[in-house]
Order: structure tokens, then sequence, then C-alpha cells
């Protein structure tokens, strides 16, 4: 009707005609450029990888000789204790049995002179 018009629409798309060998070719371009890009992030991936493992050898490496040292040190630490004490009483010791020893020999020889009358 010419009071209500109404509005239609037509859509036309052009076919294009595939050819199959093209496609394959194409696809199979795809999927080489697919795989190239795959190939290099896994080179990229596998360097980072190796970097990785590199380093926590290397912090383990450096974790073992840190304890290796603590340990030398701990049995140095030790020792030189060892050493202060001994050096502290060894002297304590020698003067005390220097003094008994002294006493003891005072009293011989008084006793001596005691008996022999000088």
């Amino acid at each position: 009707s010419a009071n209500k018009p109404t509005r239609i629409a037509l859509k036309v798309d052009a076919m294009i005609p595939i050819d199959e060998e093209e496609e394959k070719r194409r696809r199979a371009q795809e999927m080489k450029e697919r795989m190239s890009t795959h190939n290099k992030v896994n080179r990229n991936l596998n360097a980072v990888e190796s970097q990785l493992r590199n380093m926590i050898t290397s912090s383990s490496l450096l974790l073992k000789n840190a304890d290796y040292a603590k340990e030398q040190e701990t049995k140095f630490n030790r020792s030189s204790e060892a050493m202060f004490s001994a050096s502290l009483w060894w002297p304590i010791i020698q003067l005390f049995i220097l003094g008994v020893t002294g006493l003891m020999q005072g009293r011989y020889v008084l006793e001596y002179i005691k008996r022999h009358g000088l």
C-alpha cells in the first residue's frame, strides 16, 4: 500500500569459486608459518629453560658452599674456644703445682736442718 510502505532488503553475495589446490597450498603455508613460529618460541623457551637450570644449579652450589663454610667456621670457633679455655686454666694449674712443690721442698729442707742440727 502507498500509505504504509514496507522495506525489503536483498543481500547478494558473489560466490568466488575456490580452487581446491590453491586452498590446500594456502593452508599448508599457514601451517608452515605456525610451525615456524612455534619452533622459534620453543627454541627461545629452551634457551630460557637452560639458563634457568644453570641459575638453579649455581644457586644450589652457592648454598652448599655457604653451608660448608659455615660448618668450617663452627669447627674453628669450637677449637678456638677450647684453646682459650685451656690457656686460661693451664697456667693456674701450673702455678698450683709449683706452689705445692715449693711447700714440700721447704718442709723437707726444714726437717733436714732440724735433724742434722744445722
